[in-house]
């Protein structure tokens, strides 16, 4: 691809990167939801992760 013949400091305003694949993968954007198969209690509120937390105490 061309973009991996640009340098990784060298930003493209044409080509933005989409919301599935922000700019940094250690932290993805608030409004994605944590896949099951990742589970993170410590950054999950769904119900199912206060399920596994009562039941890991």
């Amino acid at each position: 691809m061309a973009e991996e013949e640009k340098p990784a400091t060298t930003p493209e305003p044409t080509l933005p990167s989409p919301p599935e694949f922000p700019s940094n993968p250690d932290d993805p954007p608030p409004e994605t939801p944590t896949p099951p198969a990742k589970f993170d209690p410590s950054r999950s509120n769904s119900p199912i992760s206060l399920f596994f937390l009562q039941q890991s105490n």
